[in-house]
């Protein structure tokens, strides 16, 4: 049987779940990432290549996944015999990435890393023009009409305090459009309730946005606040309603926990979404889709 992405991710968070439990009688919540070790010989060109980065001013995320990248390169080569830089030609590039699961970002971070080191005299020549290139597969947006929208709003059961939140979070998503990891990060002081305006630098792309401040999300906003939040000292706005083992206190909601407030509401709103993605970016998709159809600028 064949498995979408999601329920592929599924899937496996419940096997590592309990194959935890039958070892130990407990599971870890989250998967915790490995960080995985350069190796020594591959270091120095590894630090400069980061340098590089930082000083093109790319985003701290978009440097971690060069270094990621790079880093499990270097570990292909030590296993497959190639000690160093200066060892690396054409068959042990091509031998790579015949290995690695992801061509397509091997494809993109490969060039942009033979370039530096050809630049900098650490490898003689470029090898990464023999790599195919090759493209992310992207689907067509996910999008509702206005009156999915009210249902999956219309959902949301809003005298309790988990309900409160979530409506505050998918009028977010909906009728601004904002992405789950700007709800996520959106603190009190990027909320002016007098002026009616919502101003935040966005987390994807480091642009600032500046929203109005529309007034069924300020009631909802203040409804969440006053009513359900609680005194966390928090400067963010949505917090989990599951206190924290180490810390005795109610975090931050993080953009995964968004996305699947939205799936949830999606699936409860009783709408037919088919194919179509149901999550905090089918929100946004939609807004945008909307405002086209309407010729908003």
């Amino acid at each position: 049987m064949y498995l979408k992405k999601a329920g592929y991710q599924h899937q496996r968070l419940i096997i590592r779940r309990f194959n935890e439990y039958l070892d130990n009688g407990k599971y870890s919540y989250t998967y915790l990432r490995v960080n995985y070790e350069c190796p020594e010989p591959f270091k120095k060109g590894l630090e400069q290549y980061l340098k590089s980065l930082e000083r093109a001013n790319l985003r701290q995320c978009t440097i971690d996944k060069y270094r990621v990248f790079t880093i499990k390169l270097c570990r292909d080569f030590t296993k497959n015999g190639i000690e160093s830089w200066d060892a690396v030609d054409a068959k042990a590039l091509l031998g790579a990435f015949d290995r690695v699961t992801s061509k397509a970002q091997f494809s993109a971070c490969i060039r942009k890393l033979f370039a530096f080191l050809v630049k900098e005299g650490i490898v003689k020549y470029n090898y990464a023009g023999i790599v195919p290139h090759m493209q992310y597969w992207k689907r067509i947006p996910s999008v509702y009409n206005s009156e999915e929208i009210e249902a999956i709003l219309g959902s949301v059961d809003r005298s309790n305090e988990v309900g409160k939140r979530n409506y505050a979070i998918l009028l977010l998503a909906a009728r601004l459009g904002m992405r789950s990891s700007d709800i996520s990060f959106l603190r009190f002081e990027n909320v002016d309730f007098v002026k009616a305006m919502i101003e935040f630098k966005q987390r994807k792309t480091g642009v600032a946005n500046q929203l109005t401040l529309l007034p069924e999300i300020a009631e909802a906003l203040h409804d969440y606040i006053n009513n359900a939040r609680g005194d966390s000292v928090e400067p963010y706005i949505f917090l989990t309603c599951r206190k924290s083992l180490r810390k005795s206190v109610l975090p931050k909601l993080s953009s995964g926990a968004i996305c699947r407030i939205a799936a949830k509401h999606f699936r409860q709103s009783g709408i037919d979404f088919g194919d179509r993605h149901h999550g905090a970016h089918a929100l946004r998709a939609s807004l945008a889709s909307g405002l086209v159809a309407e010729n908003v600028p």
